[in-house]
């Protein structure tokens, strides 16, 4: 039996063709998995906006099976909450506020969903 997790990532990285696959898809021992910032800016993987519809449900759903109903809402209310933080941005004058949108959250699966090591 699989577990929801790696059913989860399984079928979003079926649902994703040969270049998606390529951004979204790296060794578990990729020297960017141990990269992390809050700061918007581009990062390795997909973003959520070069998604279809499809592929971005299939993205979220991956996310909700590693948090809570209340961390899945926190989630999804702070990706909305871009919006706002990029209009606040750009009254104020900040040159970077085109970064702030809900579509530039990246996934990415390391390793093969089900082996003994693997993340996203």
């Amino acid at each position: 039996m699989t577990d929801p997790m790696t059913a989860a990532a399984t079928t979003f990285l079926a649902a994703l063709d040969p270049d998606e696959l390529a951004r979204a898809a790296a060794p578990f021992d990729a020297s960017d998995r141990r990269t992390f910032t809050y700061l918007p800016r581009s990062r390795p993987g997909i973003a959520l906006g070069e998604l279809t519809d499809r592929q971005r449900s299939l993205a979220l759903e991956m996310l909700a099976t590693g948090l809570s109903a209340a961390g899945l809402a926190d989630a999804r209310a702070i990706m909305h909450l871009e919006t706002v933080l990029g209009a606040v941005e750009r009254a104020a004058g900040v040159p970077t506020w085109e970064r702030r949108r809900p579509g530039l959250y990246w996934f990415r699966v390391y390793g093969t969903p089900g082996s003994a090591t693997w993340g996203w």
